[in-house]
């Protein structure tokens, strides 16, 4: 049968032969990249540092008319994936590259960022571009087939060719990610590629036993000692995917969360040897799951993944150990922090003293726009809940809404507009504001990091959950 990929890499290697001549001719700790992205006129190229799914700005450039640009810098960068943000402002779009010490030399054009590039130097970059070309051609066609095997039945004629064009077709791309792995040897390059590469799929398993057996392969390529992978974007893309094996729409919230609960206890520990990647690694999955409101995750992963405290602290570091310290404070059946504070109106209000069948502590500010849109309802559910308290009578719902505007006077512009002082809601809402920001004792005592951030407790003040939406403060109140 033919060839399906091409393989480009012979002339890439014989590239490579010119690549430590090229080098010797280069002054010592300088590095250049020259660019021309046809139709960018006098645009702006920012040139950013990966760490994981962050980036570090390093330099900036402007292009000329005809879109040529030039950095420069005084001395080699480390060895990484780096990222060159075109027009930034207008959000034109990106294009990545390995830095291994050698100099940078590329083409393309603003409407076609990636299909358009021609690399011309260094070799490792032009072939990992020819490697994404590949591989997503790879994934593309391995798609088609695997539809294919769910529509013919085995004894139809057409279902041995779709078998052996799918075996051909992984035999293909691990060939091609072992002859890079050879051509290259002890780069980057290699690193991510063999890295990157997925796992084998066997054609003749139920899609049920695929994703079980995708859940069981999906990291084997990754070396968790390697901390050059903390230079890349490998991780979080990988962390990301592989805990999407576990999600399931079929399942209500705690039957995802215990899902997801399986899938960190089989991702974490693989990267407890190597200090910095396992720290890497939970502070990203902390703040995944955080993104979609998974406290049962999170507490989780508070109680039994301490950060490794051999690597050296940092603020980061400092900033994941607290919020870890809130979720394992503040997680369901742990009695809540008492407050004890003045209200908007001076009264004094402790929170120990209030007489609720639930209180509902929800921490919001008037410039976040989530907040804004949930909390009318979460008054007009509270006026639901509560049509008949008069004064000295408990409320079944008590709400403290604690603002961290900073601002009085939008602060109280927002209150004013939507109700939230008047004296018909009086005797089941508090309204408290320090005017502190993120630094007030209320949210230091309560380990804030977002707003809106809501937490239901009981009469006895012991926590019963932190809802993510309205629906889901319904039905933790049983209604």
């Amino acid at each position: 049968m033919k060839k399906i990929f091409p393989t480009p890499y012979i002339l890439l290697l014989l590239a490579g032969l010119f690549v430590a001549a090229e080098a010797s001719c280069q002054k010592v700790g300088r590095f250049m990249i020259e660019g021309k992205i046809k139709g960018l006129s006098q645009g702006e190229v920012i040139f950013n540092r990966l760490h994981g799914h962050k980036e570090s700005k390093v330099t900036e450039a402007k292009t000329d008319a005809d879109g040529s640009f030039t950095i420069r810098l005084d001395h080699i960068p480390p060895t990484g994936q780096y990222r060159l943000r075109i027009d930034p402002s207008k959000k034109n779009g990106m294009l990545d590259f390995l830095v291994e010490g050698e100099n940078i030399s590329f083409t393309t054009h603003i409407d076609y960022l990636i299909d358009s590039i021609n690399i011309t130097k260094p070799a490792t970059n032009k072939a990992w571009y020819e490697y994404f070309r590949i591989k997503d051609n790879f994934e593309n066609r391995l798609s088609i087939l695997e539809q294919l095997l769910g529509i013919y039945p085995e004894d139809e004629r057409f279902y041995p060719e779709i078998i052996k064009e799918f075996n051909l077709l992984q035999d293909e791309l691990s060939a091609e990610v072992n002859q890079l792995v050879a051509g290259f040897p002890n780069t980057l390059l290699a690193t991510y590629v063999r890295s990157d590469q997925p796992p084998r799929i066997n054609p003749f398993i139920t899609a049920a036993e695929r994703q079980e057996l995708m859940q069981y392969n999906y990291l084997n390529n990754i070396d968790f000692t390697d901390t050059m992978l903390l230079y890349t974007d490998i991780l979080p893309s990988k962390i990301l995917n592989y805990i999407m094996l576990y999600r399931n729409p079929q399942l209500d919230r705690d039957q995802q969360a215990l899902e997801f609960i399986r899938a960190t206890d089989n991702l974490l520990p693989l990267a407890m040897i190597e200090p910095p990647v396992y720290n890497y690694m939970l502070a990203y999955t902390i703040s995944g799951f955080e993104q979609i409101g998974m406290e049962q995750v999170l507490s989780h992963i508070a109680e039994n993944y301490p950060i490794d405290e051999s690597c050296v602290s940092d603020q980061d570091t400092g900033e994941l150990q607290r919020r870890m310290e809130g979720y394992r404070k503040l997680a369901a059946g742990q009695k809540a922090p008492d407050i004890n504070t003045d209200d908007i109106n001076n009264n004094n209000f402790v929170l120990s003293e209030i007489q609720a069948d639930h209180i509902l502590i929800v921490f919001w500010a008037s410039w976040c726009p989530h907040c804004t849109t949930i909390l009318p309802q979460i008054k007009s559910l509270a006026k639901q809940i509560n049509p008949n308290t008069t004064n000295g009578k408990a409320a079944q719902l008590m709400v403290v809404a604690i603002s961290i505007d900073h601002d009085e006077k939008e602060f109280q512009k927002y209150l004013q507009a939507q109700g939230l002082n008047n004296p018909d809601i009086s005797e089941f809402w508090v309204n408290i504001c320090d005017f502190e920001a993120w630094e007030g004792k209320v949210a230091d005592d309560y380990y804030l990091y977002a707003t809106p951030t809501m937490i239901l407790l009981d009469k006895n003040l012991k926590i019963a959950g932190k809802p993510g939406t309205v629906q889901e403060l319904i039905t933790l109140l049983g209604r």
